[in-house]
């Protein structure tokens, strides 16, 4: 029996949402695409189980279209800013595909947000894949 996430028949079996899912002792969360503004934009937001998560948290975007328009990704934990990393004028060499180590608590609120400073909104992801210890 499978569990964790959506039925394969169902609409989403991939999982995109704001949510963590659970697969064995694993755990993964892809928000889909979010249009990113000039508001602080959450992408995930979930509460982890009564285990930690040692993984990673990856950003994903069409990087080179930013422009002048700075972008900030943060990571939140239980209401404390865990990660703040700004970026502007960059190519996508410096920044796509350079996933952050992350270890999430257990029995914890997690949000995951990106704010753009100016401009017109962009596209992004953010992604968490990790491995699950009780």
């Amino acid at each position: 029996m499978l569990g964790g996430g959506n039925p394969i028949g169902g609409s989403n079996p991939s999982g995109t949402s704001s949510s963590l899912n659970y697969v064995g002792n694993h755990a993964y969360a892809y928000s889909g695409t979010i249009p990113i503004s000039g508001s602080d934009t959450t992408m995930l937001a979930f509460e982890t189980a009564n285990a930690y998560i040692k993984g990673q948290l990856n950003f994903s975007g069409v990087w080179g279209d930013m422009g002048s328009s700075p972008v900030t990704m943060k990571l939140t934990i239980n209401g404390e800013d865990t990660i703040v990393n700004k970026v502007a004028n960059v190519s996508a060499r410096d920044v796509e595909g350079t996933p952050y180590p992350i270890l999430l608590p257990p029995n914890s609120k997690i949000v995951v947000s990106m704010l753009q400073t100016s401009g017109t909104n962009r596209d992004y992801q953010a992604t968490i894949i990790g491995r699950v210890y009780s």
